[in-house]
């Protein structure tokens, strides 16, 4: 019994609460990630909560709580999650149109971050420009609605040398340009 509800029942409650996430049922989300960590405790339900009440903060215009929550997340957070959380503070500023605080954050915490690699089609995209290609392109777009197109240029030309011959980069390489 204790093993269904560790590796069964859990995961699909924590599923379900990623659906009521996805369709902002925040209450509905909330409730089902407290199912899903008495089921399967120690998962990371936890994090996902923090994550969920950042998600409500952001839909409700609450921009600097939900960083200052994500900010303690990072101290405590291993060195790989502490990229991924930089890189949604990024987005939120981004989501937000706070460009001037968005470029400001991923120039102190995420250009360096992670070693940037010779674009190969063998190397990962993230791994080629050093942040995922979301926010890459998101900041690429903010660096011009500042008006610093070289910056932006640079940006995008570092963006088109790494997806070159690349088939599941068309996407990233049509918004950078757009």
């Amino acid at each position: 019994g204790a093993g269904m509800c560790l590796l069964i029942v859990g995961p699909i409650v924590r599923g379900l609460a990623r659906r009521a996430a996805a369709a902002e049922r925040f209450g509905i989300a909330d409730k089902l990630l407290t199912v899903a960590d008495v089921l399967a405790p120690g998962s990371g339900v936890r994090e996902e909560k923090t994550l969920l009440g950042a998600m409500q903060s952001i839909r409700d215009g609450n921009i600097e709580p939900t960083v200052d929550a994500l900010q303690h997340a990072k101290r405590m957070a291993p060195d790989d999650a502490r990229i991924a959380i930089d890189e949604r503070i990024a987005m939120l500023y981004l989501a937000a149109h706070r460009w001037d605080e968005a470029i400001q954050h991923a120039e102190a915490n995420l250009f360096g971050a992670l070693p940037v690699e010779e674009p190969a089609p063998h190397v990962a995209l993230r791994r080629a420009l050093g942040v995922t290609p979301p926010v890459w392109v998101e900041l690429l777009g903010a660096y011009g609605y500042l008006g610093d197109l070289e910056q932006s240029a640079r940006m995008l030309a570092r963006l088109e040398e790494v997806c070159a011959g690349r088939e599941d980069s068309a996407m990233w390489l049509h918004r950078g340009r757009m």
